[in-house]
């Protein structure tokens, strides 16, 4: 991860913390469909709703810090095997 990725992550961080964050979160949580289906006949809501999702899963992505510090490991077992 490269510094300018750590410094964005930690203004995602800074961005959802407190109380508004974390309401601003949850109604991420609900309508990015991250635990319901994005399945749809149409093929239109369909890709609408798998871009909500995966909008919603960067942004949760962002402010996992261990799942940051699994990657840079992960980066640096690679680079040094």
């Amino acid at each position: 991860m490269t510094s300018q990725q750590e410094t964005i992550r930690k203004q995602y961080l800074a961005v959802f913390d407190g109380v508004a964050g974390k309401t601003v979160l949850a109604d991420l949580y609900a309508k990015g469909r991250l635990m319901s289906p994005t399945f749809n006949t149409d093929p239109m809501r369909a890709a609408f709703n798998e871009g909500a999702r995966s909008m919603a899963l960067h942004i949760f992505n962002m402010l996992d810090t261990q799942g940051a510090k699994r990657a840079m490991a992960e980066q640096g077992d690679t680079q040094n095997g």
